[in-house]
């Protein structure tokens, strides 16, 4: 497919007398000009025609059936013809190509992982039925009975959101494209049918908040409601609880303070800062805002104290 054929044909006058009307028909090429109408008795003529062997033309043979036609000069015999076939045998050179890139080498569990998957058409003959099927994603499709046409090129991007049940990874994926050059399309047993196949790995992590309560001073110790990310823990003086599984990010921690009691501090460990300025002054909620980085785990220390006391005199009747 895309060679070039030329074909070289010789009329040669046979007989003992002059030719005229001299005349050549290709069934491929057409009618071909020979330059003269007459030819002398032994005498010949030599003329060349050329194609490009289409993708259309597979899977061949290209055949062809050329008609020299002449009448005697003198005489008046009836026309004189003859006539000749060939063929010549054509084949493609189907070829596909796979690649794929993960938008990151290592996700935590909630993130997405974005799976970019490119295939390109390396052959001279349009590839049709070319899908991928992937042992994670599952059936992707390329180009259906349009097909992919040689040098072309297609990306399908699929999203996955790394789950706890793909702990503790790695995410392995193979992925296998396969397609059909289109001449071969329908035959059966699906022979001739292109295979190429990728791998990849994306490593799973998880970054974790341990959240603990003090009370710094105050005449009781209640315990308060801390949210983080709409998951919600009571949490008693010296009390803690550990928040698993989140994504890279900022995370909100909300904690509800009783009247008359305030947030007085709050430190994280690992590097971590953490902003209190939404904090109120006492009573109500109060909010803070940390980030965490993929694979950290930290622990941050909220410290209450109350800010007024009620006191209780005993009366004294005289």
């Amino acid at each position: 497919v895309g060679d070039r054929l030329t074909y070289t044909f010789t009329v040669r006058n046979a007989g003992d007398v002059t030719l005229t009307n001299l005349k050549l028909v290709d069934t491929r090429l057409g009618e071909l000009a020979l330059g003269q109408s007459e030819l002398a008795p032994g005498a010949t003529v030599v003329v060349a025609g050329s194609t490009t062997v289409a993708e259309s033309d597979l899977p061949g043979p290209l055949a062809n059936t050329v008609t020299a036609q002449a009448t005697p000069k003198f005489g008046g015999s009836a026309p004189l013809t003859a006539t000749k076939s060939g063929h010549v045998t054509l084949f493609g050179l189907p070829g596909i190509n796979l690649s794929q890139q993960a938008s990151t080498s290592i996700a935590n569990v909630g993130e997405t992982v974005y799976y970019t998957f490119t295939v390109e058409n390396i052959g001279n003959v349009t590839l049709v039925d070319v899908k991928i099927i992937d042992t994670h994603l599952g059936t992707i499709e390329i180009a259906g009975s349009a097909g992919l046409a040689p040098g072309a090129k297609r990306t399908k991007s699929v999203a996955h959101v790394v789950e706890e049940d793909d702990l503790p990874g790695p995410i392995n994926n193979y992925a296998t494209v396969s397609g059909m050059p289109i001449y071969l399309a329908g035959v059966p047993g699906g022979a001739g049918q292109l295979t190429r196949s990728t791998a990849g790995t994306v490593s799973v992590s998880t970054s974790s908040v341990t959240l603990r309560h003090v009370v710094a001073s105050g005449n009781t110790q209640p315990a308060m409601a801390f949210s983080l990310d709409g998951k919600t823990a009571t949490l008693g003086h010296g009390e803690s609880k550990k928040f698993g599984t989140l994504t890279p990010g900022a995370h909100t921690v909300t904690v509800a303070l009783p009247e008359q009691w305030q947030l007085a501090g709050v430190a994280c460990d690992s590097g971590v800062t953490i902003d209190q300025s939404a904090a109120p002054a006492a009573g109500g909620q109060a909010v803070a805002t940390f980030t965490l980085d993929r694979s950290q785990h930290v622990t941050c220390t909220f410290t209450t104290e109350q800010t007024a006391y009620d006191l209780y005199m005993p009366a004294v009747l005289r």
